[in-house]
């Protein structure tokens, strides 16, 4: 096994370090190492020292500000130098940029990053200002890849982003699609049914009613104006159908107001915001919805969903497009198309012999590609170089 090492995970919230990170936690941990979450402080934390992690407070936020950024790579330098980390994983874009330039600083013997999705830095629009965030992202990112041993990237489409702009010499690269699921935990036997009564309840779901679920933050760039463009269409033919967002409120320029979605909320379209639980949703959602023309990384809320024997449609969009097979599991539309859209999801609620064998075909795939634990013994070995 090797001697026991001190990883640090650093990421910029508690809630993405133990959602779709606890099972790489107890992995680490189950092979003997030290393992210190760096993120901010949040109601998380005591569930992610509850696994056995050191949790360390810091400071930061999603958006970019040269002071308050300035600020959270010296204090990561400074809990760097204090702990003497032997690996260094970053976790999406501030961390990669930020924590590759600190535990260099600090002297950290291997650090790796993470590219979970280029969003919309990375791919600039018509406006000066939009252009100018890029070049800037670009040579961080340049800076990142340079100082990190490691990048593993979620995607091909990522991947090649980053070699055709010279960001990364392709023999640090690293492609693990997804972040993996787990298989005993995402069945329909270990839901709990009073919840999910109470969640139906809260929609207004009984026996009859077709649901048509979305898991995302209320963001445009996610696609909610479509999917309450498709939610109208398919209603006229399906008068029992119930098409229900499930996200918070996000962050910056392209947050949706939450004024919109109350405004457009009716007998067809509901927005929920947080699920502590979404095995809990997709337990009674027939189609499972994220029309983003973000540039994910790779949609975990998809593979849950999948993982839940539930059909999926979904956007021929970068990272989208890497869980499903087209006629297989579910649907690709093209992005911006809520006809599009909803010809696609009504397709899948007319045939219950394909709603049934789409929902089996994607369980299939999730076992194929998408287990855990062939994930984390792909990042211990191919990113992290331990045996």
């Amino acid at each position: 096994m090797g001697d026991p090492m001190k990883i640090a995970l650093v990421m910029p919230d508690s809630f993405s370090l133990w959602q779709p990170r606890r099972g790489l936690i107890r992995f680490l941990l189950s092979k003997g190492h030290e393992v210190y979450a760096i993120s901010t402080p949040g109601e998380y934390v005591d569930r992610i020292q509850s696994l056995g992690a050191v949790h360390i407070p810091i400071d930061t936020d999603r958006c970019f500000n040269p002071v308050n950024d300035l600020a959270y790579l010296r204090s990561l330098t400074r809990i760097f130098k204090a702990h003497r980390f032997d690996i260094v994983h970053n976790l999406t874009t501030k961390p990669n940029i930020y924590g590759a330039i600190a535990a260099r600083l600090a002297g950290v013997p291997n650090v790796v990053g993470s590219v979970e999705g280029l969003g919309q830095s990375l791919m600039p629009n018509s406006t000066w200002k939009s252009k100018a965030m890029c070049i800037a992202a670009r040579q961080l990112y340049r800076l990142a890849c340079w100082l990190s041993h490691k990048m593993r990237f979620m995607n091909t489409d990522d991947l090649e982003y980053f070699v055709s702009h010279k960001l990364i010499d392709q023999s640090k690269a690293v492609l693990i699609v997804g972040e993996g699921v787990n298989l005993a935990e995402y069945s329909p036997d270990l839901v709990n049914l009073d919840r999910v009564q109470d969640l139906k309840a809260q929609l207004h779901a009984n026996g009859d009613t077709r649901v048509v679920t979305m898991v995302a933050r209320a963001n445009w760039h996610k696609g909610v104006h479509q999917f309450i463009e498709a939610s109208k269409i398919v209603s006229h033919k399906y008068d029992s159908v119930k098409f229900v967002l499930v996200g918070t409120i996000d962050e910056g320029p392209a947050a949706v107001p939450r004024e919109y979605l109350k405004e457009h909320e009716s007998r067809h379209f509901q927005w929920v915001g947080f699920v502590q639980d979404l095995r809990e949703v997709f337990l009674f959602s027939e189609v499972v919805v994220l029309p983003s023309f973000y540039r994910e990384g790779t949609p975990g809320c998809l593979i849950e969903a999948m993982a839940m024997n539930k059909p999926v449609v979904t956007t021929d969009n970068v990272g989208c497009r890497e869980v499903v097979e087209h006629g297989r599991n579910g649907y690709l539309v093209p992005v911006k198309d809520s006809d599009s859209l909803a010809n696609a999801i009504g397709s899948v609620l007319d045939n219950p012999q394909r709603l049934d064998e789409f929902g089996r075909q994607s369980r299939i795939m999730v076992e194929e590609r998408f287990d855990e634990q062939k994930t984390f013994h792909r990042i211990y070995s191919e990113l992290y170089s331990l045996s």
